[in-house]
Order: structure tokens, then C-alpha cells, then sequence
């Protein structure tokens, strides 16, 4: 914000007023003692009120008002009238003119920094809490990981062209099904941006490595540059305002199994999507070449397999049968192909929704942190709410994910409950839910030392 500041000073003149000398009334005198008279007058008139202007027309005057017009005519105001505009007026105009501006223009800016610490050393510790449970038809099974995860801020330093701060997670479970270890590295930094603060997040890289049993493991590792910059929070903060995140990013993704026989599973690929959920991308699908296309209206087709024995499947719109919306996936392999008319399992039915995939960001004003934040629990701050939708014809899921951060100044974020909950059905000849996975992330501020 920029303020103006109007000073106003004013002065006032002051003015003296001079009054004027009566003659007195004299009495007839004979002729020789008023002759005399007149002469002594006149010595004592030179020696004495020369310059006495009123008394001039009066030669005749006895010397009695003299005396009274000196003090009068004295310049006994003006010492008095001169010096007192002077030093009220200076004074007044130059110290509220100086300081004012000063403390009103420089403060709003520094405040920002306390909300979210962004310097070289500065350290964390949460307690991280995971869990995945994995629904096919009546079993379910799950994963849980406690861990207790420390993380140091480090920079700044460059991230695909722009100077962020790195933000590394480290830790191992504490408890839980499998035995697990997590590093997680964010760039974040606090910018400048349309006359306010934002801290934002510029990308990610996720690993983790599950020990399942048997000499097997199984490693994880997403990384994620967004094209704009992912906005956790902006300042000052306003309950009510809210902002739409970006969709469009990079993704890679490296994800296999480690055996015994040190012959790994591979799924890994990159992936380009646009800000509506569309995409382009192309990889490893468990050793198996795989090439996918999303288009913006939700068309698009999978190819598997060497380019000399694919099997692809491709994706049209929504039509109406006889049974109902349907929507066609045609399966191709070498010369030949066959249509499946695939009952319409898009949300709401119909044409699949515009644009494919949003998030958005609302700031929901102050708030308890709730129960399940642990040592946080009860603790007031900024209630920040993101949602993730997305709908993805080709590869027959659906996508909701919502985070709840809590944020105090001074602290930053004290607490992140992260859900998600995904659906795949079976787009290829069926439309019926095949596979529901839920899973769900606690972070929980539990100490920091910030330099």
C-alpha cells in the first residue's frame, strides 16, 4: 500500500495600534510672563521632545504631557509582536512534516517474513503420519508409516531459472506396517506480486523407499515443476480471498520393485500438462513401452507395447444408445480393431466436464487446528483450504484431493492434513468402479530453531 501525506501550516500577522496625545487646556496669561513662558518653553522644547510631532501645533503647551507621550510612542510592542509568530510557526511545520511518512510507509512489507521463516539454516521437526488403504471389491488392504521428520531450508539457489530456497525432508518410520525412509525436497521462496506477498512453491522432488518383505523394495520418486508458481499462501492474509493454483506442470515419475534377482518393475515416464487438465506423455509402463495423449475435450488414446506390436486404445465422446450414454473405446492391434460401446462412467454423466482437472486455494479465516494435529491441536491460526479435482478418460480414474493447512505467524505452517481419494473404473468395456485407494497425510509442526 502507498500512502500521501498533506501537511497544512499557517501563520498569523499581528498588528500594533498607536493612540494619539490630547492638549491640555491652558489658562489666559499676561502678556510678558506668557512671552517668557514661551521662551523657556522652546529651550526646554529643543532640548527635550524635539521630534514630538502632536505637540507642534501647541507651542503654548505646558511640558506636563510630555513625559506621557514618550512611553506611548515607545516602540515597546514591537519587541513584544516580533518574535512570537516565529518560533511557534518553525517548529510546528518541520517536525510533523519529517517523521510521519517514515514509519507509514516502511512497515507493511516486513511483517511478511515472520509468517513464513525463509532463511539459510533454518530447521524443523514434524511428525509425519501416512496412510493408504487400497479397496478391490470387499478387501482392503493398507499401509501406515509414523515417522519423525526433520527438515532444513537451505539457499538460496537456483531452480529452474528462478531463486528459491530448498526445503529438505528427511526421516525414517517410527512405527507402522513396513519399514520406510522419505526424502522430500521443495523449492519455495517469498515473492513479490501485484502490490502483495506470496509464498510459493516452484516444484518438488519425492522419494521414498518401502521395505515390503522378502528382500523386496519399493522405491518412489515423483518430481514436479509447475509452470507458475504454486501459491501456498498470500499477504497479508484476508479471510474470504481465495486464488486458482496451476495445473499445468512437468511431471516425472520413476517408480519399480527391487528383487533379490535385481530385476526391477519398472513404471516410470514424464508427462506435460496444460492448465486444463490435458496432457502428453510417454514412458516405461512395468517394462512395457507406453505413449499416452489427453485431449482438451477428453478424447485420447493409450498405446502399449513396441511400436512393432502395440496395442492401442482410443477414447471418443459420450453418445446415446438404446441403453443409455455410453462412450466408445476402440481397441487396435496391428491391422485390426473392435469398438466397445462402454457404459458412460463419467461424473454426472454425459460429456466429461470443462476443464479436465482445477485446484484453487481459499483462505478460510482463523481457525482451531483440529484433533487430529496433535500437539497442535487447538491451536489458532489460519485456516487455508486447497481442492484438486481431475478426471482422466484414457487411464479411467477419478481424482479428489483436499489439503487443510493451518498457519501461525511467526510459525508458518503448524499442521497439513492432506486426503485423497482416487477411483478407477473400468473404461475399457464394463464402466464399473474396479479399485478405490484413499490415502491420507499428517504433517504436525512439533519444534523449530530459525536463525
Amino acid at each position: 500500500m502507498r500512502y500521501v501525506l498533506f501537511l497544512l501550516a499557517t501563520a498569523a500577522a499581528l498588528a500594533g495600534c498607536a493612540g494619539s496625545a490630547t492638549t491640555p487646556f491652558v489658562a489666559p496669561q499676561p502678556a510678558q510672563v506668557l512671552r517668557e513662558r514661551q521662551l523657556q518653553a522652546a529651550q526646554e522644547t529643543t532640548a527635550q521632545a524635539t521630534p514630538q510631532a502632536n505637540s507642534t501645533p501647541k507651542p503654548t503647551a505646558t511640558p506636563t504631557p510630555k513625559p506621557t507621550a514618550k512611553p506611548t510612542a515607545k516602540p515597546t510592542p514591537k519587541p513584544t509582536t516580533t518574535p512570537t509568530p516565529k518560533p511557534t510557526a518553525k517548529p510546528t511545520a518541520k517536525p510533523t512534516a519529517t517523521p510521519t511518512p517514515k514509519p507509514t510507509a516502511t512497515p507493511t512489507p516486513k511483517p511478511t517474513p515472520t509468517v513464513y521463516p525463509v532463511k539459510n539454516g533454518d530447521q524443523f521437526t514434524n511428525s509425519f503420519a501416512y496412510e493408504k488403504d487400497t479397496t478391490i471389491g470387499s478387501t482392503t488392504t493398507y499401509i501406515k508409516l509414523n515417522a519423525n521428520v526433520k527438515s532444513v531450508l537451505s539457499g538460496p539457489t537456483t531452480y529452474n531459472g528462478v531463486t528459491a530456497y530448498e526445503l529438505r525432508a528427511t526421516g525414517n518410520t517410527s512405527s507402522g506396517t513396513l519399514p520406510a525412509s522419505l526424502d522430500y525436497v521443495d523449492y519455495v521462496n517469498l515473492i513479490s506480486s501485484g502490490g502483495h506477498t506470496e509464498y510459493v512453491d516452484y516444484g518438488y522432488d519425492h522419494a521414498d523407499v518401502l521395505d515390503r518383505c522378502c528382500g523386496v523394495t519399493e522405491h518412489d520418486d515423483t518430481k514436479v515443476t509447475y509452470a507458475t508458481p504454486f501459491i501456498e499462501n498470500v499477504l497479508p492474509e484476508s479471510t474470504g480471498s481465495s486464488w486458482a493454483e496451476p495445473v499445468a506442470s512437468k511431471e516425472t515419475v520413476n517408480d519399480y520393485d527391487h528383487t533379490p534377482q535385481n530385476s526391477p518393475n519398472i513404471l516410470s515416464g514424464t508427462e506435460t500438462i496444460a492448465a486444463d487438465g490435458s496432457y502428453n506423455g510417454s514412458g516405461m509402463n512395468y517394462d512395457v513401452p507406453e505413449t499416452r495423449l489427453l485431449r482438451t475435450d477428453g478424447t485420447g488414446y493409450v498405446v502399449d507395447g513396441p511400436s512393432n506390436g502395440a496395442t492401442q486404445w482410443a477414447y471418443g465422446l459420450p453418445q446415446t444408445s438404446a441403453s443409455g450414454k455410453v462412450i466408445p473405446a476402440t481397441e487396435s492391434y496391428a491391422s485390426k480393431s473392435a469398438t466397445n460401446l462402454v457404459p458412460d462412467w463419467y461424473p454426472g454423466g454425459g460429456a466429461p466436464a470443462k476443464p479436465l482437472a482445477t485446484e484453487s486455494t481459499h483462505n478460510l479465516g482463523p481457525a482451531k487446528a483440529p484433533s487430529q494435529c496433535g500437539k497442535q491441536a487447538g491451536t489458532l491460526a489460519t485456516h487455508l483450504e486447497t481442492t484438486y479435482s481431475q478426471l482422466d478418460p484414457i487411464l479411467g480414474f477419478t481424482n479428489k484431493e483436499v489439503i487443510e493447512n493451518y498457519v501461525v505467524a511467526g510459525k508458518g505452517t503448524i499442521c497439513t492434513i492432506d486426503d485423497v481419494v482416487q477411483k478407477y473404473y473400468d473404461n475399457e468395456v464394463t464402466g464399473k468402479l474396479s479399485k478405490t485407494v484413499t490415502t491420507s497425510t499428517v504433517w504436525v509442526l512439533l519444534s523449530e530453531i530459525l536463525k
